[in-house]
């Protein structure tokens, strides 16, 4: 699992926001004790349990003190509807300082979110125990949206990517160093990767809509993976440059294409293209761009690229379907509205498409997707494309292995659907945006 490190520096200018519990509500600062180790008004058995891990680390190496180890509670009446949790420094972040603390554990009952809980506790906790030099740290899953946006509203500033690796009962969080990269390979279709009908259908669908604007030109494909449609590709293409930024992709799709005399297969950051201006008819970018730290930056690259007249193409999940769901390693996913502002700088045309219509699936398709909204939720969807073919296969039934290159007639083809660019759209599963130079 990928996770981002958030950190607040007292001494320096603060965002402080005016924020107050609703009126029935009250808050109750508790600390543990050795015969004390969740509070007394918790439910739930994995709830109890949390508190018991975290104080078995932080009270019995660390004896409480007012500067920590405590958890801020949040009463309707006499229930906790609310808890965030303070900790001090201990083995599992090795990062924070001697005297820093740490923020997380923060869990706001169903029917009391969106009501501005944790913003109004962590508020107080921030205002309870400041300290000048003192840091505030804040650890969230990349993919857990709604969490960075809580992070960044309370004026948290982010420090930097992180792995959670498994000592005993417990996790420690370790920096991710500016030269690691995650491995990208998990989460890449690859060569004999188990997928669905419409997995396979929506991969030949993205590169047929593509081929279409490849005859006869120079096209580069940033973020390839395995590099399973470049050959689709290089049928009507000049010449076909695919890069990726995993080098265990790199290598398959090197190895596959050794004997083809118009594929080049390279190692490429998306933010910083090794291509000369002007060197490319064509620009792909598909099912990369919530991978990117700075997107814009991959934007501004592919238009530098690119030839007077040529095309860029994106291809995105659509954040807006009700049925989707994050991968881990993405930095933030678009609505058709969000991705056009950032292109409609860098391209004189910018038009957008949708993939995929969302159907009714009947009575199977409704328990099918109650499911996976519910995995969703509760952080159950597997990280890595091979774990979550076995649950596609327990749900959607038969799979079919993926083919190290796609074909014609592989798949059915249905065009893309163009629709209006500045609107969001819950209709389709896929979005395309096609940029003009």
């Amino acid at each position: 699992m990928n996770y981002i490190l958030y950190f607040k520096e007292y001494g320096t200018p603060q965002k402080e926001w005016v924020a107050k519990l609703p009126d029935a509500c009250r808050w109750e600062v508790w600390r543990p004790s050795k015969l004390s180790l969740y509070p007394a008004r918790i439910k739930g058995i994995r709830r109890k349990l949390d508190f018991i891990s975290v104080w078995l680390v932080d009270y019995l190496l660390k004896p409480p003190t007012e500067n920590g180890c405590s958890a801020w509670l949040v009463f309707d009446g006499r229930e906790v509807i609310h808890h965030s949790v303070v900790t001090m420094k201990s083995f599992k972040y090795p990062f924070m300082g001697e005297d820093d603390l740490q923020v997380g554990m923060i869990f706001t009952q169903d029917h009391f979110r969106r009501s501005g809980l944790a913003l109004c506790t962590i508020n107080e906790i921030l205002k309870r125990y400041e300290k000048p030099g003192r840091r505030v740290w804040y650890v969230t899953q990349r993919r857990n949206i709604a969490s960075r946006a809580l992070a960044e509203k309370l004026g948290f500033s982010e420090h930097s990517g992180a792995i959670r690796k498994r000592i005993l009962f417990w996790g420690r969080y370790d920096v991710l160093g500016n030269q690691e990269i995650p491995d990208y390979s998990v989460i890449t279709e690859s060569p004999g990767l188990n997928a669905t009908k419409e997995q396979l259908a929506r991969l030949c669908q993205r590169y047929h809509f593509a081929s279409e604007f490849a005859k006869g030109k120079d096209v580069l494909e940033i973020g390839c993976g395995a590099g399973l449609g470049l050959g689709y590709l290089a049928t009507g293409a000049k010449k076909v440059v695919g890069g990726d930024i995993e080098e265990k992709n790199v290598i398959v799709a090197r190895e596959y294409y050794k004997n083809r005399q118009n594929i080049t297969v390279d190692s490429m950051d998306a933010h910083n293209v090794p291509l000369s201006d002007e060197s490319s008819d064509l620009v792909l970018l598909f099912e990369t761009v919530y991978y990117l730290k700075d997107p814009k930056r991959c934007i501004e690259e592919a238009a530098r690229l690119l030839r007077p007249n040529g095309m860029f193409v994106v291809c995105t999940v659509n954040k807006d379907w009700e049925d989707f769901h994050p991968s881990p390693y993405t930095y933030k996913y678009f609505s058709a509205p969000e991705l056009y502002g950032l292109m409609k700088e860098s391209f004189r045309e910018v038009k957008f498409y949708g993939g995929f219509p969302v159907e009714n699936g009947g009575v199977r398709g409704e328990i099918i997707s109650l499911i996976k909204r519910s995995a969703v939720k509760f952080n159950l969807i597997p990280g890595s494309l091979k774990a979550r073919a076995y649950l596609k296969r327990i749900f959607m039934g038969r799979l079919v292995p993926l083919p190290p290159e796609i074909t014609e007639n592989m798949a059915p083809y249905e065009p893309p659907v163009e629709i209006p660019a500045d609107k969001m759209s819950k209709r389709f599963k896929i979005l395309y945006a096609v940029g003009k130079k």
